[in-house]
């Protein structure tokens, strides 16, 4: 029995390339599709509107469960630890200014009693994930900093962090290529309702970290000394070097960042900014210093107000000079 396939190559496509199974399978569009099946409420932001995953019946905790089922590879048990899996690319280079001397701070900083027990377990936990190692007996670091343990926000368990700021002066930070935010949303196709957001489950722990890189973010600790082979928080080109992995990652142009839609990275915008849509559908950026409208309505809020006069001109910097 002979079958006889169709395939259409298309330079650019304009819509989704995925068959209807498909995105019914995904959770894109209702099972009843083009039929309605649930009225989208807007008062009511529980109702669903017939996608799977907002359904009433299927609570967070299930989806979590879910998902961690889906994907072991990914989420292994609490009590598995497997080593972290680090993104494709070249690791990551920390480059000195000329002249740098190596810093060293051989003193460990004290550790409270009822912490001690799950920082150092914490540490072994992330010698078996790969993301730092002890350094060889018998070998003098050139470079050392101290471990810092602090609690976690809104909690008394502990955050085990390096202090890097007497380093962070003698770093170079690589330049991040960022674009306004009009521009990005002129990217969005017509029509476009969903979109993307993408992080990583331990994002800088994710990016490797070149030899001679490594022997500098070294620490000491009262178990010895560790240095990290992953990027690591705290150090000032570590966002930067973070998210030039995620983008070399990404093959569409609107993926490698889809926070701009939610919140702006603090590299390209000083204050808290995010998209919002008001009654008549008119979208907005906005941060804590103006509003302005950039983009076509592609959705609806109601917590902005219609009237134009709440429109304000950003202020004026302090370091901007005045044009002579």
């Amino acid at each position: 029995m002979k079958y006889k396939t169709e395939l259409h190559v298309l330079e650019k496509g304009t819509g989704p390339i995925l068959s209807k199974a498909g995105c019914i399978a995904l959770g894109l569009i209702p099972t009843g599709w083009p039929h309605v099946v649930n009225k989208l409420s807007l008062s009511s932001p529980d109702e669903g509107n017939g996608v799977d995953m907002l359904l009433k019946s299927q609570s967070a905790a299930s989806i979590r469960e879910q998902l961690f089922q889906e994907f072991p590879e990914v989420f292994p048990p609490d009590d598995e630890v497997l080593p972290l899996k680090p993104m494709k690319g070249p690791p990551m280079k920390i480059e000195l200014l000329p002249g740098t001397s190596p810093i060293r701070r051989y003193r460990c900083n004290t550790i409270p009693l009822h912490w001690q027990d799950k920082v150092k377990a914490h540490l072994e936990t992330m010698v078996q994930k790969q993301i730092i190692e002890r350094v060889p007996q018998g070998e003098a670091p050139e470079w050392l900093f101290s471990m810092v343990v602090v609690p976690k926000a809104g909690t008394d368990e502990p955050r085990v962090t390096v202090d890097f700021s007497p380093l962070n002066p003698f770093v170079k930070r690589p330049m991040y290529p960022c674009r306004v935010p009009a521009e990005e949303v002129a990217q969005i196709p017509p029509g476009m309702t969903h979109f993307t957001v993408l992080d990583g489950r331990h994002g800088y722990w994710q990016v490797l970290l070149d030899k001679p890189s490594s022997k500098i973010m070294t620490s000491n600790t009262p178990w010895g000394m560790f240095r990290y082979l992953r990027n690591a928080m705290g150090l000032i080109s570590a966002g930067t070097s973070s998210t030039d992995a995620a983008m070399t990652l990404s093959q569409y142009p609107f993926a490698p960042k889809p926070k701009l839609l939610t919140t702006s990275d603090p590299r390209s915008c000083r204050s808290s900014s995010y998209l919002v849509k008001t009654e008549s559908g008119r979208l907005y950026w906005r941060n804590r210093r103006y509003l302005k409208l950039y983009a076509p309505p592609i959705g609806v809020a109601k917590d902005i107000p219609e009237s134009q006069e709440e429109v304000k001109q950003p202020r004026r910097s302090k370091r901007q000079k005045k044009a002579p």
